[in-house]
């Protein structure tokens, strides 16, 4: 079985992931928490936890961020690049580079996916060992 990841305190890179999270919130959707948490599907409580960093942003949070205020996930977790993806006011395609920056913020959105799933994939061994040592001390 794999070893299980500890997530312990927040690191210097996920501080500022933090941080930049915060600035977007602020910015784009609200300064009052419980209107962010409203228009971010949560309880105000919840919210709270992901803003004192005891809870990860999910991946549902990140992508009602990116469809409606447009984050850019590569700048969330980089800093680098703008805050939001820049539209063209006339709808024209985009630029070639427009499009690396984009296919390189859903790269990193699938390594975030990948990171939690595994960090969730660790509670579930964890919970199978439990199980299972229940079940050798029960003789079942």
């Amino acid at each position: 079985m794999r070893p299980t990841k500890k997530i312990n305190k927040v690191n210097e890179a996920d501080q500022k992931q933090l941080n930049r999270f915060l600035y977007f919130i602020n910015k784009y959707v609200g300064k009052n928490q419980t209107a962010v948490a409203e228009a971010l599907g949560m309880t105000q409580a919840y919210y709270s936890l992901i803003a004192s960093g005891k809870r990860r942003i999910s991946i549902a949070i990140l992508t009602k961020l990116k469809e409606k205020h447009k984050l850019n996930i590569h700048w969330l977790q980089t800093g680098l690049g703008n805050e939001v993806f820049q539209t063209d006011p006339d709808n024209k395609p985009q630029s070639t580079v427009g499009k690396i920056i984009d296919l390189q913020a859903e790269i990193l959105s699938a390594h975030t996916k990948i990171d939690i799933l595994e960090v969730n994939l660790n509670q579930a061994y964890k919970l199978i060992q439990q199980l299972e040592a229940r079940l050798e001390k029960s003789g079942l």
